[in-house]
């Protein structure tokens, strides 16, 4: 008999035994009954007290069971005084049923569920219940609960994270009896994780086979034509990971075949795609699957972190990957590439509302960029703001009045802590840093979408360029999906691109706009895709995880699972 058989007999055994518990009087309402029921709760409340369950290990969730249980005032939840609930059966059925999710390896007291399903004594059946409830609510925080506020961790994270009440889930499941309900509605609803979970999956099998050959970061060009013996390694290696399909075994030719799995292999991890094994190629082809494995775990991490329901109509920004997804129900009907901040100039995570665009645009320079980057270039050249069409003026007012830029001593400007009594105004046309459309969605981070002249830095497979705001490869495109149909809107949208003029367009209605940050994604296609860490967040999250969730470390030594990073406490499949 299998050992799931065996718990569910032994669930089914233990019921039929304490429904005849104390020679058969176990009926709702006797004194016995009352009595028993009442010494449950008794140990309950003391157990919780003291905390300590001699030959059990410590509870994960106290907090959250001292104030289930207070609100429940210790009544037990798992057990009546006919016995263990019927819910218990359901819940172990449903851990027991967790093998694709690995959830066995977040439930370290599963054991000693198992031995005291037998229970008798209050004391034993406070214990029980006890464990049952911290198994759920243990479950809740590592399947489905953000570990911790994201806010904590990243500076440039401001997009609220949901709250999981994970007490009233339990105690609303234990009112149903839908325990598999309850625990599917946590989950974040969207494609883009379930895709990323079971993506997971094939990563941890692919870990279980051994992984993939060990690949070198320095070594010789590796290019169609060309014999060479660290060839046949990467063959093995790109036929593990599915970027080549048809592989000759042993062969060390790099040939057509090769090419088009290599040039696989770089777009999918945001690289040159030339077909040709390079240092950035090579670098990636290093990664071991326990790393890439982390990164998964990571960036589903990252999913928990977000909104439950995006909207209807609404565009995402994926600064880590560069690109730009304008989204309809369930379809995508925009996608385009786009420049983010630089590293030391991160675009921040949160969420605004697009509500107008301006056509046209002056570009109001920030006080921060005139320092770091225009002023230097005037000390340079005398004439650059000439060329560019940047206007220097004496004031924000309608009063101000424009100065001649070169009569002025810039370089007292140049600290960030020295003030600068001059506003700089660059010019509408075809040198104006914001292009022809700016997409203005008011936020406290001044940050925003819009158009740019530099159209070259689209063809760079790393964007990192701006100063936060998200230049856009297609802004005509945008602006058609933010119009979203207004005829009236869209003609006014034409005569100005015309005319030149500057000109103001409401939105017929918000469009929600989420600059967020993954670095691993699967996409529509099921085409995994990985990127590299540009702002060091997700350096941060592994670092952080073992010190921010020491219960999840705890569970896995107990049960001398195997462990690949600190990452992998997340326990997805």
């Amino acid at each position: 008999m299998s050992s799931r058989k065996r718990r569910v007999a032994l669930c089914l055994t233990s019921l039929v035994f304490l429904f005849n518990l104390h020679g058969g009087q176990a009926l709702a309402g006797t004194p016995d009954d009352a009595v028993f029921a009442t010494a449950v709760s008794t140990e309950l409340e003391r157990a919780l007290a003291s905390r300590n369950l001699p030959g059990i290990r410590a509870l994960l969730e106290p907090v959250t069971l001292d104030a289930f249980y207070r609100e429940r005032g210790y009544q037990p939840a798992w057990s009546t005084a006919q016995g263990i609930h019927p819910n218990t059966q359901r819940w172990l059925a449903i851990l027991d049923d967790g093998g694709q999710r690995r959830v066995r390896d977040a439930v370290p007291h599963r054991d000693a569920i198992d031995r005291l399903l037998t229970a008798s004594e209050p004391r034993e059946f406070a214990v029980l219940d006890l464990l049952l409830s911290d198994t759920f609510l243990h479950y809740v925080r590592v399947n489905a609960q953000p570990l911790f506020n994201p806010a904590a961790l990243h500076d440039e994270w401001y997009l609220p994270h949901p709250f999981i009440d994970a007490a009233q889930v339990l105690q609303s499941a234990l009112q149903s009896g839908a325990f598999a309900a309850a625990i599917a509605a946590l989950e974040p609803p969207h494609d883009g994780y379930r895709r990323l979970r079971e993506r997971l999956a094939d990563y941890l099998d692919i870990q279980a086979r051994g992984g993939w050959a060990p690949f070198r970061t320095h070594g010789p060009r590796l290019e169609p034509g060309v014999q060479d013996d660290e060839i046949a390694v990467l063959r093995e290696l790109l036929t593990v990971t599915g970027d080549l399909p048809d592989s000759a075994p042993g062969s060390t030719l790099y040939d057509a075949a090769l090419e088009q799995a290599v040039r696989r292999f770089q777009r999918r991890h945001g690289l040159l795609v030339d077909g040709i094994v390079g240092k950035a190629t090579r670098a990636a082809l290093a990664v071991p699957v326990e790393r890439r494995i982390e990164q998964l775990r990571i960036n589903l991490e990252r999913w928990r972190w977000l909104p439950r329901d995006f909207g209807e109509r609404y565009i995402t920004v994926n600064s880590a990957g560069f690109d730009l997804q304008a989204h309809e129900g369930d379809s995508d009907p925009l996608t385009m590439r786009v420049i983010v901040g630089k590293t030391d100039r991160e675009t921040p995570v949160f969420m605004a509302n697009m509500r107008y665009l301006v056509v046209n645009p002056y570009w109001q320079v920030p006080d921060k960029i005139a320092k770091r980057d225009l002023i230097p270039e005037i000390l340079r050249d005398q004439d650059y703001f000439a060329r560019q069409g940047i206007r220097v003026l004496t004031g924000w007012g309608p009063d101000a009045v424009e100065v001649d830029a070169t009569q002025i001593g810039w370089q007292d400007y140049l600290g960030d802590g020295e003030y600068l009594p001059f506003r700089l105004r660059q010019d509408p046309g075809p040198r104006n840093s914001l292009g022809r459309v700016k997409f203005m969605m008011p936020n406290l981070h001044s940050v925003y979408l819009h158009d740019t002249p530099a159209r070259h830095l689209f063809d760079r497979p790393v964007r990192a360029f701006s100063s936060g705001c998200i230049r856009v490869e297609k802004p005509l495109a945008l602006a058609e999906y933010a119009l979203n149909g207004d005829r009236q809107a869209r003609q006014s949208l034409a005569q100005l691109l015309v005319s030149g003029e500057t000109g103001t367009l409401s939105l017929p209605e918000p469009v929600p706009v989420y600059l967020l940050y993954h670095t691993a994604w699967v996409d529509k296609e099921g085409v995994l895709h990985f990127r590299a860490d540009i702002y060091g967040r997700d350096t941060r999250l592994r670092a952080a995880l073992p010190a921010l969730a020491p219960a999840h470390t705890a569970a896995r030594s107990a049960e001398k699972a195997p462990q690949t990073s600190a990452v992998s406490l997340a326990q997805e499949p």
